[in-house]
């Protein structure tokens, strides 16, 4: 019989990531931050429009940018405003940014302020020689894109063909590195029924998941190459989402925004807060490369430009990104949500629902349509 994902496996998985993340955080730090929000711990930061890819799902797809990208001198200037105001971790995004040439000096840069460096690929360019020059750079994760348990599923969806099999055969290059390579879905129409088996697929084609360290799921997003024709019904992403909740995120740790959920320990409740339910213009912010500033990737709505402002500045006088630090501001079911400070709805979602970051997502917890 097949291994599969599930029972004894699945819980060693989970407490194994659980522990990963407890350990990454002090508590008196998070108190500090979830009190104050004064500037954000994380960084997405698309380096190159460049891609060799033509994903259905692509949030950062734009034909009719003209902006001339980011100066060598103003992204320097943006690390050390990023070190000044005690950002954590940058991730560097695109495009695809191992197509930059100049991306491990960029990197390397970022690494000399002491800041963590992470990298979103879609995991066609990892060459040895790439390896090579990653692993002295100690990356704190590569984030890689799949979005089938299947080549057909898969490839259709990230329009090019074999790149199931070559990301399958890149994450193994990446765990014999011994570099954390942690996984991406767009959950949409075309994937949801095999989301829940992708690890699945990994263990048949002979990967150790317990040496993958993330699986991050995201209801597609109707913006860039994305259109609502592709998103999942709302009865299929309650049903992903519950079965991530207790087979990938667990949910007896977290009190994650579901009904199986309960808080246990304050710590966990905290942590929640820092890194729970939606993150836009909390935790994290994004800039283009341009230098746009949007509350995430997914939430394209500009506040700024780095050009015209400082992205600290940006980051605290901006009103939607107060509003979204602010839970208390949140109208509709989500605002009087028993999970709203854990949770808080994605906000993108709301806004190209209704226009309104504030309003309420459709969600299946409070039966918001």
């Amino acid at each position: 019989m097949k291994e599969r994902f599930e029972g004894e496996l699945a819980r060693k998985w989970r407490e194994q990531r659980v522990k990963r993340i407890l350990e990454s955080y002090r508590v008196e730090d998070v108190k500090n931050y979830v009190n104050e929000m004064n500037a954000p711990r994380a960084i997405c930061w698309e380096i190159t429009n460049i891609c060799n890819m033509k994903c259905m799902q692509c949030y950062a797809y734009n034909k009719n940018i003209k902006d001339t990208p980011l100066t060598r001198t103003e992204e320097a200037n943006l690390i050390e405003d990023f070190a000044a105001n005690s950002v954590k971790a940058v991730e560097l995004t695109g495009g695809e940014p191992l197509l930059r040439e100049d991306i491990f000096d960029l990197a390397q840069d970022i690494k000399d302020k002491g800041i963590r460096v992470s990298l979103a690929t879609a995991g066609v360019e990892i060459t040895d020689a790439i390896i090579d020059k990653l692993k002295p750079l100690g990356i704190s994760t590569v984030y890689i894109g799949i979005d089938g348990c299947k080549p057909s599923t898969n490839d259709a969806i990230r329009g090019r063909k074999g790149h199931f099999e070559l990301v399958l055969h890149n994450v193994q290059k990446l765990i014999d590195a011994k570099i954390p390579v942690s996984l991406n879905t767009t959950v949409m129409n075309k994937n949801a029924d095999e989301v829940p088996k992708i690890f699945d697929s990994l263990i048949a084609n002979g990967i150790d998941v317990m040496k993958i360290s993330g699986f991050n799921i995201l209801r597609l997003k109707p913006t860039g190459r994305a259109t609502n024709k592709l998103a999942p019904s709302l009865l299929k992403w309650q049903e992903i989402c519950k079965w991530y909740t207790e087979t990938i995120l667990g949910a007896e740790y977290w009190g994650a925004p579901y009904p199986t959920g309960t808080v246990k320990t304050e710590d966990r409740r905290l942590v929640s807060q820092l890194i729970g339910g939606c993150l836009a213009g909390r935790f994290l912010i994004a800039i283009s490369v341009t230098g746009d500033v949007f509350p995430c990737l997914f939430f394209r709505k500009k506040v700024g430009n780095i050009r015209d402002s400082s992205f600290i500045k940006i980051y605290r006088e901006s009103p939607i990104l107060q509003d979204l630090r602010d839970r208390s501001r949140l109208g509709g079911k989500c605002g009087t949500c028993d999970k709203r400070e854990v949770c808080g709805g994605c906000r993108a979602q709301a806004f190209y629902e209704k226009n309104d970051h504030l309003a309420s997502d459709s969600c299946f917890y409070n039966r918001v349509e």
